[in-house]
């Protein structure tokens, strides 16, 4: 079992919410929050390194568009 302490406001609004889909506010709050857990479970299971980064791609004006293809890209890396 699980206390929590919310705002007066957002229980307001999560009493309305529960009225309106015509639910006690105790199964509407868990019903939230269970799927707030599947979301958050199929999240971290299809985040790829692409998803990760996809925002960052093509950040970069006047690179190559494929640094593996020409190994002399690389010459001095890491020193």
């Amino acid at each position: 079992m699980m206390t929590l302490t919310i705002p007066d406001d957002i229980e307001q609004q999560l009493k309305v919410a529960a009225k309106n889909k015509h639910l006690s506010l105790s199964d509407f709050v868990l019903s939230l929050l269970q799927n707030a857990v599947k979301q958050q479970e199929n999240e971290t299971e299809t985040v790829s390194c692409f998803d990760l980064m996809k925002d960052s791609l093509g950040c970069i004006e006047d690179a190559p568009s494929d640094l593996s293809v020409n190994k002399s890209y690389f010459s001095g890396y890491g020193q």
